[in-house]
C-alpha cells in the first residue's frame, strides 16, 4: 500500500493537483490511450436515452466518450478534485450533454437505479476500500445496467531497456508512491462477483506509446521527483534522469509499456 495522492486527491496540495492535471491530460490525449478506451466503449450497447456516469472523471475525456462513443444521451463526471473539475468543464464546454461535479465515488448522492452505465476508468487501483466503490456503482445502476472497469496492471509498467537501466527504480518508486494497491487488477473479477455483478467481457491491452510519448515522460519525471522527496537522490541526479528520458526520445530509443485490463459487467435484472 502507499500514500497514493489519487486516493484523496481533493485534499492534495494545489501543486500536486496541478501536476496530476497535466499528467492526466497528457494521458487522455495520447493516441494509444484513446484507441484503448474507445475499443471497450464501442462494445457497449446502451438503451435509447441512456444516462452514464464516470466516477473519478479527471479531465473529462472518458466522460465525453460515454456520449460520443458509447452513445449515451447524457453523461456526468464525478471527481473529488475541484481543480480537475474546472479543467474538465473548460475542456468540454462545447458538449452540452456533459456535466461535471465535485463528489465522492463511494457516496455519489445519485438516486438508486438511476444510471444505465457506470465507468471506472483507472480508478480502482487508487481506492482504499474498492468494495465500497463497487457497492455504490451497483446501487446507482438500473437492473441490466453496465459497469466498465479499466485499469493498468502496475507490476507490468516498465521503461527499462536493459538489466541495469536507472529507469527501473524510477518507475518502481512511482508505482509505490502513486498506486494504492498494485495487485488489485488481478483480483478485480472476484471483487466484481462478490459485489453482485455478472462479468460479460474481459480484454487485455498492451500500451506501447510512440517514442515521443508526453505521457510516459510524466511517469519518468514524477518517478524521479518521488526519489528526491524520499531523500534517495538529489535534484541534480533527478534532472539527469529527466534529461536522459528526453535524450532517448530524440534518439528514438525511448521505450515504455503498460498492460491494461478492461472488464464489462452487468447488474442482474
Amino acid at each position: 500500500m502507499s500514500n497514493d495522492p489519487y486516493a484523496d486527491l481533493g485534499n492534495a496540495s494545489q501543486e500536486m493537483q496541478d501536476r496530476l492535471v497535466e499528467a492526466m491530460i497528457a494521458r487522455a490525449e495520447d493516441p494509444k490511450q484513446i484507441e484503448m478506451r474507445r475499443d471497450y466503449m464501442a462494445r457497449l450497447s446502451l438503451p435509447e436515452g441512456a444516462r452514464g456516469v464516470e466516477l473519478g472523471s479527471g479531465p473529462g475525456d472518458v466522460t465525453r466518450d460515454i456520449v460520443e462513443v458509447a452513445g449515451a444521451a447524457e453523461a456526468l463526471g464525478i471527481e473529488p478534485s475541484p481543480i480537475m473539475v474546472e479543467a474538465a468543464k473548460a475542456r468540454h464546454a462545447d458538449l452540452k450533454t456533459l456535466t461535471f461535479e465535485v463528489g465522492d465515488a463511494k457516496q455519489t448522492g445519485l438516486d438508486d437505479e438511476s444510471m444505465d452505465l457506470v465507468v471506472l476508468h483507472t480508478l480502482l487501483i487508487h481506492c482504499p476500500g474498492p468494495e465500497e466503490v463497487l457497492a455504490e456503482a451497483f446501487r446507482i445502476l438500473r437492473p441490466g445496467g453496465c459497469l466498465t472497469v479499466f485499469d493498468e496492471d502496475p507490476p507490468s509498467v516498465t521503461a527499462a531497456v536493459g538489466d541495469h537501466d536507472p529507469f527501473r527504480p524510477v518507475v518502481d518508486n512511482l508505482i509505490r508512491a502513486y498506486v494504492h494497491d498494485r495487485w488489485l487488477v488481478r483480483r478485480t473479477p472476484a471483487l466484481l462477483a462478490a459485489s453482485g455483478f455478472e462479468i460479460q467481457h474481459r480484454d487485455g491491452f498492451l500500451y506501447l506509446p510512440a517514442t515521443d510519448s508526453p505521457y510516459f515522460l510524466t511517469i519518468i519525471d514524477r518517478g524521479a521527483d518521488t526519489l528526491v522527496d524520499d531523500g534517495v537522490i538529489g535534484t541534480a541526479l533527478a534532472a539527469g534522469i529527466r534529461d536522459e528520458a528526453r535524450r532517448r526520445v530524440s534518439a528514438q530509443s525511448f521505450f515504455g509499456s503498460i498492460a491494461f485490463v478492461s472488464i464489462i459487467a452487468t447488474k442482474p435484472g
